[in-house]
């Protein structure tokens, strides 16, 4: 015997999956990517209870038959073999991620310039009572002709009939907050594919990308290692940051990517890490391909996955060789009552110039604490600072001005100053003598010694 399910009633029951308005959305950018479309509109309506939102991708649209496939239920074998840049599963994403929304989803596509459209109406299925699965076809809206007739090919989904969102007091100062909680969703979900060149657009206002391990800069970036099989391949990297006195615990550490596609953000997921990682500034990127969709069962709404215990197991072991990479706070160290650090000290005594103080317990603490690995571009960076600190130059010139106050003559002290500061953009950034004369002349710092400046560099240019 066939039974067949009631369609009013399973309809019903997947409206209830779970999907949030934002992750109903993104479901269906989903399927615009999946299409090849560059450029996806989606627009916000308020007219209070009868608001509406449309979808128009510039992909390659769909023909009658194709349209009605894509609107079947479960219409995909998900034990079937996908394109890589397939981001659904179930053949479920367009019907339950707008039904879950809206009473009312018409879709139209346009592929060849023949335009076909269809539409799923709960409110005819509910009134019909016979519990059939009845798609009717829709006439496309005035409003939205001159949108679906922009590309020359191309799928707009159209909700309407929208009761998902509404709740009591809801008005429409929540619905434009609705807005703000989509598009920063979508630019944190989909922040690769715009990074990339996709345009998604919210009633016309272009979506930055948000990159979560570039929001501060990470100081360690570990190598991507594959620790997954040779027929679905799993990627892990990891990235470290300073603490600052202002850090929390971050909650979001782990981050699941599948095709490029965000998929979770948040906790460890049951991986097994050492208090030193739990306790640092740390991120860690997983990437998936929808080969590995049933070993981690990823669901419907692409919001959850369960990792499989070897591949725990395997970023555990991966995390291990990170510990030597944290950061380690200095040792706090007693000093004695009245001794004083500066963090610069005159380079002798007959000098007005100065160095940085390699003994101040500052500078200690900070070389302690500095993984191995980047011993050396530290000691590089103190010796940037030395170099180049204005403050020094400030010193010799105000003396200058001091001492040779009434006369031409600059001092030796000043000349070398100035041929140093020469030869470090001559031989360090490997420009011209003209250049490096150029940019000194051009500092604050040297303001108002032109003339030496370009004595200097015609002898350091006669020299070479």
């Amino acid at each position: 015997m066939e039974v067949p399910p009631n369609a009013e009633n399973l309809i019903n029951s997947l409206r209830s999956m779970g999907y949030q308005p934002e992750t109903a959305i993104a479901d269906i950018v989903d399927n615009c990517i999946a299409a090849s479309g560059t450029e996806i509109d989606i627009k916000f309506k308020w007219n209070n209870s009868k608001c509406a939102i449309s979808i128009l991708d510039n992909g390659f649209g769909m023909n009658e038959n194709e349209l009605i496939q894509a609107l079947t239920f479960a219409s995909k074998n998900i034990s079937q073999e996908r394109d890589s840049n397939d981001l659904g599963r179930f053949g479920l994403g367009l019907k339950s991620a707008s039904l879950s929304q809206a009473r009312v989803l018409e879709v139209y596509s346009k592929k060849k310039e023949v335009i076909s459209s269809f539409s799923w109406n709960l409110n005819e299925i509910e009134k019909a009572n016979d519990g059939l699965w009845i798609l009717s076809q829709c006439e496309i809206p005035l409003s939205k002709q001159s949108d679906i007739f922009s590309h020359p090919n191309g799928t707009l989904v159209l909700w309407k009939d929208i009761d998902g969102i509404f709740s009591p007091g809801f008005g429409e100062n929540s619905f434009l907050d609705l807005i703000d909680i989509v598009e920063s969703h979508l630019s944190l979900t989909f922040h690769r594919f715009i990074e990339d060149g996709l345009i998604i657009r919210i009633n016309g206002k272009e979506i930055l990308p948000f990159n979560p391990f570039n929001d501060i800069p990470a100081y360690y970036t570990s190598p991507s290692e594959n620790i997954g099989v040779s027929d679905a391949p799993v990627f892990v990297k990891a990235y470290l940051y300073m603490p600052t006195d202002s850090s929390k615990p971050n909650n979001d550490t782990c981050y699941i990517f599948r095709g490029n596609r965000l998929l979770y953000s948040g906790g460890w997921l049951g991986i097994n890490v050492s208090k030193n990682i739990k306790s640092s500034p740390i991120k860690l990127a997983i990437e998936i391909t929808n080969k590995s969709d049933k070993e981690w069962s990823i669901d419907i709404i692409k919001s959850k996955a369960n990792l499989p215990v070897f591949i725990k197991n395997k970023i555990s072991k991966y995390l291990t060789t990170i510990n030597k990479m944290l950061y380690k706070p200095p040792r706090k160290e007693r000093v004695a009552t009245g001794v004083i650090e500066d963090l610069w000290v005159r380079e002798n005594l007959d000098s007005s110039g100065f160095k940085l103080n390699r003994n101040s317990q500052l500078i200690i603490g900070f070389a302690e604490a500095v993984p191995k690995a980047l011993k050396e571009q530290f000691v590089e960076l103190l010796n940037e600072i030395e170099s180049s600190v204005p403050l020094k130059v400030e010193r010799i010139f105000q003396n200058e001005l001091i001492t040779n106050e009434g006369t031409n003559e600059l001092s030796s002290e000043a000349r070398k100053e100035i041929r140093l500061h020469l030869l470090r953009l001559i031989k360090g950034k490997g420009v011209s003598v003209a250049v490096a004369q150029d940019k000194v002349i051009n500092s604050d710092i040297f303001s108002g010694y032109e003339s030496d400046i370009k004595s200097v560099a015609r002898e350091i240019k006669g020299t070479n």
